[in-house]
């Protein structure tokens, strides 16, 4: 098992240790260790072994390896000695299938491995927990780790020594190039960029640039040196002006290079992954530019003389992505009704026929079951076949294979070269396509007047001098050496018999090119460009990099942080970034080496969090139409295989020298993305994040402390253990969350046309997310549509949540439901965040197709930290994200963060602390035991996190009692779905509320008849909110035993007192309402209320005008009197209900099983004139601020509110205007901060005022009273 990571080079290893000591510097600390072993079973002939500190890999996701990290400070490392192990024999029976014998090492084994992360050391122990001994199966129980932290030296912060960007000053213009070769920039050119050339000096021209290349993935490869300039030769007829027909020459470089490669002893081509061009940046300097310098030929003895070169050729077009993931693109496509295709554009001038052309192909085929083939034909012979392999029908992972060729070629004289490509199909599914035709030739060095580059590697190697000779057709010629692109030098030769002869040492390899003054290539200008200098930015803690079109968004954004966390924010689009790291044009690593400078500079301390602001896409060259590569995304360099291809955003958190490479490493830094393409879209995202960190009385709620798991079927039940074990994982070490799990399978599945469904599974994940829950985690199956093959989630489901005031964070360990770089189609994952009226405030979700295991093994991995809360704070996602890939993977580089990285859980900032649990009597109940019908009373207190009472916490507190966790089993219906129990607390006893004063409360509680009189654990569940503060708190009490029945409790056999009224307590049954009346319902009963459906048919509920096959579910409206159980009441909104005469029926039931039902007539009318009550302010006097209320018969309606102060004199001071839509009868509150319209502060006296209330339907009425400014 740990070879199999060792082969995937997913450890770096520093020692493998087999029983022998390693003796370091440091005396070793000893720590002990237990493995509390975990056995899953319920399923026919799979167990599944874990435990805590478990990690699984792709290759079985039933084997368990032990793994724990170990940090250390800057310049420390830690190394770790496994001793002292003890084992346990494993029954066979609980080992699962695919443990075998052969895959358990027979003596103990483990590795560490080392790497950085966030400027600490990250030591990673991975222990085999298994041996075997003459066929017997023994597993880990105990051992000790000796650990000691050796100091190292610390690695320099290579690169970054530039102080200053070249942009900073000076006027500069941007062009663009396609092609390598000599480019002219003429006077008139400059002067249609603007340019007064009158006033330019021409020694003081200068051009910038840093060629065509990408720039290098792994850090240590990549010695950024920023925008350098270029020497150029300047013709402006010496007479110290640049006039329009004057001109500067200089060698350019295009986005397809060649460059010599040593180990294939050839040179090799490059086609630039994120740009179809490169760009110079031309300037007027104070000084003078870099000038082309000449060489004269060398005095050494020749060693080799030639007149050849090797001409290179290649065909690649770049026009379809084959699984739109992926850097690679391809060419012409093939079918069995297209099998042929022509290369005629070859030319090789003046070729040896004596030296053989060397032709390299790589093709790409599709073809399922059968070969398919390429044949590539010269002169009417076949001179290269390429057979690729077939790909089997149940191979779902690989699209398309590739392969590649190399064959030579005997030329003829013709210097045209005709390739015929033929594609043989396997049969009618096979297609085909062409990567690229390479031509390696050699040909006689002759110059026709027309610019062509040269080199030759038979005249190089150690010592050799060759005298080159060029046949000349035109005898002007200029030469340069373009060796060093940035410094190119002029060849001296001279003329012998119609030939330049030049001499010069060739034991490093040259590259030339020959041209003259009539052949010069001609840039695409961009045009002037603003000053910049990113070098000089001190490190942030907050940066975002937007597109432009978001900019207004990422400043909001910014300020939003800064003013709420003090943090320091820097907004920099990349467009900036790329003119400073890459030469102008796209380049990933550019954002990647802008981040790590910063990095750097703050010796690993800043930037924490960057957000990505815009969506991505695989396609970086704008190919598609309506593409929305706005930042981009590291896509993979495989892109043939779907089960293998990704799209990573933690490419740009890489920032160790020993990172980087396919985007491999410890992330640094938390990374998230928003994947807008509006405007619009990101000020939405952001109205999101405000709304879910800034509380209000609407989202502080019990939802909170809920967390959703939902599990897929069939998989011999993986999805269902996984999930089990992660519930199990969070009980257990945060026992104050409510739990609620759907397994589909544990629904009842029906057939449909083309398939199953799971109806009731639907409903329940609707509720849940509708409801509100902390987090909403889904495993199992999924894809860019929605949640499993029953469709349990799908889009149309998504579009529809309305969760806004209760927004979760969505966790997602499913296969590419969150795509986000396809701009031809907007993913479920998407959808969920961009629901402007709920759905997600954040997620950690999946871009591509990824495995059961380790989604698994991160999925662990976020709860170790997502759910802590310290006195320093709590971690980010960003934060989460970071611990969660460690030990970073290919398989989890899927995972994105969709949303801010600086966005913490809405984790309450107190505990809720449970202090005592008393029966009615007031004797303190026996074993914190209570039985049906028994009435307790609960003291607490709310706490901070080193349990001292927070007595300034005053408001109310949310009590949710819940019964003994129940016993349900899943179904068994798939062919690999089994039946499987699971345990759930979701039996509500009681739901109500108690006043907290100075940070203490109480609570008289009656359990319920109807209970499982089994005895058991139940538990009591809080949710606290300052009324004031609107701070929050949380916390649970599971020492409550629950069973048996009081026999000797009140005999009630009186239903409910049950009052209904319309819009208020003032209304008489047949009095006349608007169409959207509030119902307002007071119930009281010495047994208590049951709102909770505790027994079936025993719920809450209404109904219109004698419809009971519409019944109207009021359990979710009820709010118990504070503190007590036996009153509280209703408040239920209705919408636009028809003009007339209307019957409403209620039922309730109390805890006895008692009901009552009453019925109450109205009449409804759209033309009710508006009428207020109840109009207060508060505080009256007052000294800062004041606010209005009232009650109103407007429910449903849009209220204009206009609120008119005056002073003693009858002259208006102020005039305050709302307008506020209302859900309820109440409106307001509104405020006065006791300012006048000037700005000047009211004086101490009496202000009449008058307000005005007018309807969005036309009805109006006044009302008034007198306020007393201090």
């Amino acid at each position: 098992m740990i070879a199999y990571l060792m082969k995937k080079n997913l450890l770096l290893p520093l020692f493998l240790i087999t029983g022998v000591a390693v003796h370091c510097s440091v005396q070793a600390q000893a720590q002990p260790r237990t493995i509390q072993w975990n056995t899953s079973s319920g399923m026919e002939d799979t167990v599944f072994l874990s435990f805590r500190e478990a990690f699984y890999s792709d290759e079985d996701p039933f084997y368990p390896l032990y793994y724990e990290s170990f940090y250390a400070g800057r310049g420390y490392q830690t190394r770790v000695e496994v001793t002292h192990t003890v084992f346990e024999v494993v029954a066979p029976e609980t080992l699962p299938s695919s443990l075998t014998q052969q895959a358990i090492p027979a003596t103990f084994s483990y590795e560490t491995s080392c790497g950085i992360q966030r400027n600490q050391s990250v030591t990673s122990l991975y222990i085999n927990p298994f041996i075997i001994d003459q066929g017997i199966v023994y597993r880990l129980t105990h051992f000790t780790l000796l650990i000691r932290q050796e100091e190292t030296a610390r690695a320099a912060s290579q690169f970054y020594d530039i102080q200053s960007s070249p942009l900073a000053e000076g006027n500069w213009y941007k062009f663009y190039l396609y092609e390598s070769g000599m480019y002219a920039l003429r006077g008139s050119d400059l002067q249609q960029q603007g340019i007064d050339i009158a006033s330019i000096n021409p020694d003081n021209l200068a051009v910038f640039g840093n060629g065509g290349e990408m720039l290098a993935e792994p850090n240590a490869e990549n010695q950024n040196q920023g925008l350098r300039e270029i020497a150029i030769l300047v013709e402006d007829g010496n007479d110290g002006s640049f006039d329009p027909e004057d001109y500067l020459v200089f060698y350019g470089e295009g986005p397809r290079i060649w460059r010599f490669n040593p180990a294939y002893y050839r040179y090799t081509h490059s086609t630039h992954v994120y740009s179809d061009k490169t760009a110079c940046f031309l300037t007027v300097k104070d000084t003078p530019g870099k000038r082309i310098q000449s060489v004269a030929s060398v005095n050494d003895s020749v060693t080799h003389k030639d007149n050849r070169y090797q001409k290179l050729y290649v065909h690649e077009e770049e026009t379809v992505s084959l699984v739109k993931s992926g850097k690679n693109w391809f060419g012409h496509s093939f079918s069995p009704n297209d099998t042929s295709f022509t290369l005629d554009d070859i030319y090789f001038p003046a070729i040896d026929t004596t030296s053989p052309v060397m032709l390299i192909t790589e093709f790409v085929g599709r073809s399922i079951s059968d070969d398919c083939s390429f044949f590539v034909s010269y002169n009417d012979s076949i001179v290269s076949t390429s057979q690729i392999r077939n790909i089997s029908p149940t191979d779902n992972s690989t699209f398309a294979r590739s392969k590649s060729m190399i064959k030579k070629i005997t030329p003829s004289a013709d210097d045209s070269i005709v390739l015929n490509i033929e594609f043989q199909k396997g049969n009618n599914t096979s297609r085909g396509w062409i990567d690229f035709i390479e031509l390696h030739g050699t040909c006689f060095l002759h110059f026709t007047g027309r610019q062509f580059r040269f080199h030759n590697l038979d005249t190089y190697g150690y010592e050799q001098v060759t005298e080159f000779s060029i046949h000349l057709e035109t005898p002007e010629m200029q030469l340069w050496d373009i060796s060093d692109f940035h410094n190119p030098v002029s060849v001296q030769y001279e003329i012998r018999n119609d030939s330049a002869v030049f001499v010069h040492r060739t034991d490093v390899l040259h590259e030339y090119i020959a041209f003259n003054g009539s052949d010069y290539l001609t840039p695409e200008w961009s045009g002037k460009m603003e000053n910049q200098n990113l070098y000089d930015i001190d490190p942030v803690d907050y940066l975002i990099i937007t597109h432009p079109d978001f900019y207004t968004q990422a400043r909001r954004l910014a300020d939003f942080h800064e003013a709420r966390e003090g943090f320091s924010t820097l907004i920099v689009t990349p467009g900036k970034i790329y003119n400073e790291f890459s030469s102008g044009i796209q380049d990933v690593t550019a954002i990647r080496d802008f981040i790590r400078m910063m990095y750097l500079q703050s010796e690993g301390k800043q930037p924490a969090h960057v957000l990505l602001m815009g969506d991505g896409s695989y396609d970086y060259k704008d190919r598609l139409s309506a593409n929305t590569n706005f930042v981009p995304a590291f896509q993979s360099e495989e892109s043939l295989r779907i089960g293998s291809s990704w799209v990573t955003d933690d490419y740009y958190a890489l920032m160790d020298e020993n990172e980087g490479d396919d985007a491999f490493g410890l992330l640094d830094i938390g990374v998230g993305r928003f994947p807008v393409s509006t405007p619009g879209e990101a000020d939405m995202l952001i109205d999101k994040i405000e709304h879910y960190l800034s509380p209000t009385p609407s989202n502080q709620q019990p939802w909170k402390n809920s967390i959703v798991f939902i599990g897929d079927d069939e998989d011999s039940n993986l999805h269902f253990i996984q999930v089990e074990t992660l519930t199990s994982r969070v009980s257990s070490f945060y026992p104050r969350f409510n739990i609620q799990k759907i397994y589909f399978d544990a629904y009842q599945r029906i057939a449909v046309s083309g398939g199953y469904r799971f109806p009731d599974a639907k409903t329940a994940l609707w509720n849940a997310v509708e409801q509100g829950a902390l987090i909403v985690n889904y495993t199992g199956h999924g894809g860019e549509t929605g949640w499993g093959n029953e469709n349990v989630l799908e889009i149309p489901d998504i579009n529809a949540w309305t969760n806004y005031d209760h927004m979760s964070v969505f966790i997602t360990a499913t296969c590419a439901f969150s795509r986000f770089d396809n701009p031809e189609k907007t993913s479920a994952g998407e959808l969920v965040i961009m629901n402007p009226n709920g759905g997600a405030v954040a997620m950690l979700t999946t871009s591509r197709i990824s495995f059961a295991t380790m989604n698994f093994t991160l999925n662990q991995r976020i709860y170790d930290i997502a759910l802590r809360r310290t006195p320093e704070g709590q971690p980010t996602l960003g934060d989460i994200m970071q611990y969660a890939k460690v030990p970073h993977y290919s398989s989890t580089k899927n995972f994105v963060i969709f949303g801010d990285p600086a966005l913490p859980l809405a984790l309450p900032s107190y505990t809720v602390t449970t202090d005592e649990v008393l029966l009615a009597t007031g004797i303190q109940a026996a074993s914190d035991t209570v039985r049906a019908l028994d009435t307790f009373v609960i003291h607490g207190s709310i706490r901070d996190s080193v349990d001292k009472l927070v007595s300034g916490f005053s408001g109310s507190v949310n009590i949710r009692v819940f019964d003994k966790p129940s016993v349900y089993s899943t179904l068994g219906q798939a062919p690999a779905s089994l039946e499987a129990s699971f345990t759930l607390q979701d039996k509500l006893l009681f739901d109500g509320l108690a006043q907290v004063i100075n940070g203490r409360f109480s609570a008289e509680i009656l359990i319920p008849k109807e209970i499982n009189y089994a005895f058991g654990k139940g538990k009591i569940s809080y949710y606290a909110i300052d009324s004031l503060q609107l701070s929050d708190a949380a916390g649970s009490y599971d020492s409550l035993i629950i069973g048996g029945y009081n026999a000797e409790a009140m005999h009630d056999f009186n239903g409910p007192v049950v009052s209904a009224y319309m819009n208020n307590t003032d209304f008489i049954t047949g009095d006349i309402t608007n169409e959207n009346p509030v119902l307002l319902v007071e119930l009281s009963d010495p047994c208590g209320i049951n709102a909770i459906g505790s027994s079936i048919g025993h719920d809450l509920i209404a109904w219109l005008d004698d419809r009971v096959d519409q019944i109207i579910p009021l359990n979710p409206y009820y709010s118990p009197a504070p503190g007590l159980f036996h009153s509280g009441r209703v408040i239920y909104p209705f919408h636009g209900l028809s003009e007339g005469l209307h019957t409403l029926t209620v039922k309730a039931w109390d805890m006895c099983n008692n009901s009552t039902q009453t019925t109450i007539d109205f009449w409804v009318s759209s033309t009710l004139g508006v009428e207020i009550s109840n109009l207060k302010v508060t505080p009256n006097p007052f000294a800062s601020f004041t606010s209005l209320t009232f009650l109103h018969n407007m429910p449903g309606r849009t209220l204009e509110v206009i609120w008119e102060i005056f002073d003693a004199t009858g002259r208006n001071i102020r005039t305050i205007e709302n307008t506020t839509y209302c859900e309820s009868t109440a409106a307001g509150p509104f405020f006065w901060d006791g300012l006048k319209s000037n700005g000047d502060k009211a004086g101490s006296g009496v202000y009449p005022f008058r307000i005005s209330i007018r309807s969005n339907t036309g009805q109006y009425t006044l009302s008034g009273g007198t306020l007393l400014v201090r």
